[in-house]
């Protein structure tokens, strides 16, 4: 029976079904990028992105504003880079706009301060020291998870042995519990982990990516796995290969 590899969207899903295909098994790269948008979700969290997105909009926005904020970053020593701007079926971008948005902060807020800009924007800007501080440690928290969309995105050969790995790696950093998280944090942690631990569930599934990972040489011990887990997934390979090898005597 063929296998597929799609997206989660439901209809995808059913005609899968439909068609016969097993194991139909959702991208993993799609997988990450849906729990982690879930995590951006949190609403105090998505308000806070939404006031850094509207700080960035402006700037994009207005050719003083960024005349300003390059002689800004010139007195502090900061490179010229532009402001970034997520966009919104992409989380990694969210993770670039805050990555630039962090790195330019002492100009942007420099720029803001300026007399040559009109004083209804400046009203606007609501950024406190505990915002920025939420700001950079969601940064940490995304880190990892971008690392391993890059790691997937370059991948020119198949990965269906990594999805275990990966999702068990990821769930086991968010649980994780940092003094500094905060509220939102340990929001957007929790919605990320609940969205991740339903995803590739069906036993049979399961054993698939098992099965897949074991005969991976980077995953072939499976530390994450319990003895009765491991048990179920090498049992059968030891008996094909025990048959082989009566085969070749």
């Amino acid at each position: 029976m063929p296998s597929l590899t799609t997206d989660n969207a439901k209809n995808i899903i059913n005609a899968g079904q439909l068609a016969g295909f097993q194991p139909h098994i959702g991208c993993i790269a799609h997988t990450i990028n849906l729990a982690t948008q879930r995590g951006l979700k949190v609403p105090q969290l998505d308000r806070l992105l939404g006031r850094i997105l509207r700080v960035v909009t402006y700037f994009h926005k207005s050719n003083i504003a960024m005349a300003i904020l390059n002689t800004k970053q010139t007195l502090l020593e900061l490179p010229h880079h532009k402001l970034i701007m997520d966009v919104s079926t992409r989380w990694n971008s969210t993770f670039d706009m805050l990555e630039r948005f962090l790195e330019q902060q002492p100009a942007i807020e420099a720029t803001l301060l300026s007399k040559d800009l009109k004083k209804n924007f400046k009203d606007v800007y609501t950024m406190s020291e505990d915002d920025i501080s939420t700001a950079s440690r969601v940064m940490e928290v995304l880190k990892p998870i971008k690392k391993v969309t890059t790691i997937l995105c370059a991948e020119k050969s198949p990965t269906v042995s990594l999805i275990h790995p990966l999702k068990e790696m990821l769930l086991q950093q968010l649980r994780v519990i940092q003094d500094d998280d905060g509220n939102v944090v340990t929001a957007a942690k929790e919605a990320m982990i609940k969205d991740l631990e339903q995803r590739y569930t069906d036993h049979t599934m399961k054993l698939f990516l098992h099965e897949s990972s074991c005969i991976d040489p980077r995953f072939k011990a499976m530390p994450y796995l319990d003895d009765a887990a491991k048990e179920e997934v090498y049992n059968p390979w030891h008996r094909k290969l025990n048959k082989l090898s009566k085969r070749f005597r």
